[in-house]
């Protein structure tokens, strides 16, 4: 499977002008240092640019192609997004680069130019966090960068994937994990897991800037005892504290505000917020109620963020956020995800009916 990610990064030069565009999740912020990692180690230098996609969408846009066009750019590698096969062949013929993706979401077919890594081109259920996917390929190189890998792989919910890497990393630094390696005992009861989830910037406001401080201090720390000595780190630590806050506030109304259906297991949350917090509030809230489906709604600015998790995965979350898109919706709207978590952006002005349309493809339980 990596056979082809591995001859493309071993053949970069120095002269090779690269740029890393990457989710903005601690799935994709971890993805970007491992392979710029790698850069460093094969040619001598890191990325020359990294990038989270504009405006928190999940593609390559506008913005991404004037900046190859204004760097003279000819390699693009995309990490933790799902890029169309024909979007790859534009970027490839109409920009001239040689692109690779790393990526693990469901996506469309394989491109006819470019590279795609992606483990559910041979099972299309397999679940493997991109950050696993790009920590394989580091092994390749003779690198040992788990450390970083497993503050991705935590907030992808993918710990019982990678169960023998925590095994390793807690062998070697006992201090910083739980008793028991569970995947919540390691989101939220143990000192690793706060890394994670203080660097895990997609809550935060100011998604750009944050993006670059947990890259700048993922790839800049040597180690797990030099993470919150990093300047970044600490004001990262401060943004984290900010939304702990107003998560705890918004989940007093929780109780009071919530539309449950008892027949197909599902729970709505609509609420207000600045903060990209819905993911993280959906994770939260649904971890005692795992056949249940938890999806939260939040407005900001004549906007829907919608966040949605069923800790079991009895259902595809994200085929039924993907079908609740009617093409009425859909122009100026986008969804996808997982099984157990899968999420969707559209105008405020289509709530209603985009929540009449998960009902519609949510079946009853027996």
């Amino acid at each position: 499977m990596y056979e082809e990610a591995v001859d493309y990064l071993n053949e970069l030069t120095e002269d090779d002008r690269i740029l890393v565009v990457n989710h903005w999740d601690m799935d994709g912020s971890c993805s970007a240092a491992i392979i710029s990692k790698i850069l460093e180690e094969v040619r001598g230098k890191g990325a020359d640019f990294v990038k989270v996609p504009e405006g928190r969408k999940h593609f390559i846009g506008e913005e991404t192609e004037r900046l190859v066009k204004r760097k003279d750019l000819n390699k693009l590698i995309v990490l933790d997004i799902s890029v169309p096969a024909q979007r790859v062949s534009e970027l490839s013929g109409k920009l001239g680069l040689d692109v690779l993706v790393i990526d693990h979401h469901d996506f469309d077919r394989d491109p006819d130019k470019g590279i795609l890594v992606n483990p559910r081109k041979q099972n299309p259920d397999i679940y493997i966090p991109a950050s696993k996917l790009c920590n394989d390929i580091s092994k390749r190189f003779g690198m040992d960068l788990d450390w970083i890998a497993g503050l991705g792989i935590i907030q992808d919910f993918g710990v019982n994937q990678a169960m023998g890497l925590f095994e390793k990393l807690k062998r070697l630094h006992p201090k910083y994990f739980p008793s028991n390696l569970s995947q919540y005992n390691l989101a939220k009861n143990c000192r690793y897991g706060t890394y994670s989830s203080v660097m895990n910037v997609k809550p935060y406001k100011n998604t750009n800037r944050c993006s670059n401080l947990a890259f700048r201090v993922l790839t800049e720390s040597r180690g797990l005892k030099y993470i919150e000595s990093h300047e970044g780190y600490k004001e990262l630590y401060k943004c984290y504290e900010n939304v702990s806050e107003e998560i705890e506030n918004i989940k007093k109304n929780f109780d009071e505000n919530r539309e449950v259906f008892e027949d197909k297991k599902l729970v709505f949350f609509t609420f207000k917020s600045p903060y990209h917090i819905n993911s993280s509030l959906a994770t939260q809230i649904s971890v005692e109620k795992k056949e249940w489906a938890f999806i939260t709604f939040r407005v900001f600015n004549g906007n829907v963020n919608v966040s949605s998790r069923c800790q079991s995965g009895r259902i595809n979350l994200g085929k039924i956020l993907k079908n609740a898109l009617t093409p009425d919706i859909a122009k100026d709207a986008e969804a996808g995800g997982h099984r157990k978590a899968a999420g969707a952006s559209l105008y405020k002005k289509h709530l209603s009916k985009f929540k009449e349309n998960i009902l519609k493809h949510m079946p009853d339980t027996e």
